[in-house]
């Protein structure tokens, strides 16, 4: 029932402060950990099918969660958090970019706006979860179950996320 969804969540769009907290990595450590992650998902798409080609177009155009573009640290912290996951969590987590084009959708320059590191992804985590307050609807069990999952897989990527920040 998409007409009972409340939209009074409360995101701050503005541009992340440069004087946020030290990351744990630096751009060279980051870049190495984004080959090896690019590496690990390109023998997937490769076993697949996938020619080096339709991966390198996948990297630049596709869509996911985290995006291809986030540092290769946080993209780790999203496989790890998935792979420690039971079967029902690591199906949640594959659905998860579904919310994450809403709010994409929703707040069109947020990317932009965020810092691109450990930190800018943590302040993510956190709006998002206000973000998924417009699924906490009295009386929708659909709507509940999402809420549900959705803060859920938040969480399982915060606690992860917060070990490379």
């Amino acid at each position: 029932m998409v007409n009972s969804i409340q939209n009074n969540y409360l995101i701050n769009t503005n541009k992340q402060s440069s004087d946020e907290k030290k990351t744990k990595y630096t751009a060279e450590e980051e870049s190495k950990i984004s080959a090896e992650e690019n590496a690990i998902l390109y023998e997937k798409y490769k076993k697949a099918g996938y020619s080096k080609e339709e991966f390198d177009y996948v990297l630049k155009n596709g869509t996911t969660f985290p995006p291809f573009s986030a540092p290769g640290s946080v993209r780790r912290a999203w496989r790890q958090a998935k792979e420690n996951a039971s079967p029902e969590e690591r199906a949640e987590m594959k659905a998860f970019t579904i919310m994450f084009d809403g709010f994409r959708r929703d707040y069109p320059n947020y990317m932009s706006t965020m810092n691109n590191d450990t930190n800018g992804y943590l302040k993510m985590v956190k709006d998002m979860k206000s973000y998924a307050e417009q699924y906490n609807v009295n009386g929708d069990s659909q709507l509940q179950l999402q809420y549900k999952w959705y803060t859920k897989t938040l969480q399982i990527f915060d606690t992860e996320l917060k070990k490379f920040a």
